[in-house]
């Protein structure tokens, strides 16, 4: 494709990868970089996204993999850029240091907010209400409420009643 220098066996990392990438609120990643100034967790957050775990999680998300063309004499740094479903735009450049966790990292703490808010959204939207009071009055100061009782097969002191025939 364009930007493929005959060197995809070196772009993607060969050996297996140890965990997979959750896409699961991510709309879109973009990634651009140079073979030779791209780290190594640059390669591995390729591999991990692109295995089957991570694009079951989020079978939409779309991965565009641009490689920018090799300039010796230039440093191009390496950019991935995110976008989560809730058009929330995050640009991670990583340097020669970073590990794949730091970026995975990054990647997931948006993710785990992003749940948290659909979570609460939804217990919003679905109250769960207690049981219906029987009768509300008012005392002297203060409202109460009956609740009806369950029919217990216990007698009292918690004893189970044993019916002989």
């Amino acid at each position: 494709g364009e930007g493929d220098l005959g060197l995809g066996s070196w772009l993607v990392a060969p050996r297996m990868v140890s965990g997979a990438v959750s896409l699961t609120f991510v709309k879109s990643i973009k990634i651009a970089f140079s073979p030779i100034w791209a780290p190594p967790a640059c390669r591995e957050f390729i591999t991990r996204i692109s295995g089957r775990k991570a694009q079951a999680s989020n079978p939409k998300c779309t991965v565009d993999v641009k490689v920018i063309p090799i300039d010796l004499y230039k440093e191009t740094p390496p950019s991935i850029d995110v976008v989560y479903i809730d058009g929330t735009e995050a640009t991670i450049v990583p340097a020669m240091t970073t590990k794949i966790d730091e970026i995975v990292e990054q990647i997931m703490y948006q993710s785990s907010k992003l749940k948290l808010q659909e979570e609460m959204n939804e217990m919003y939207a679905n109250p769960v209400t207690g049981p219906e009071p029987t009768r509300i009055f008012k005392g002297r100061r203060l409202w109460f409420a009956e609740f009806e009782e369950e029919k217990s097969t216990r007698a009292a002191g918690g004893v189970k009643t044993i019916k002989k025939k």
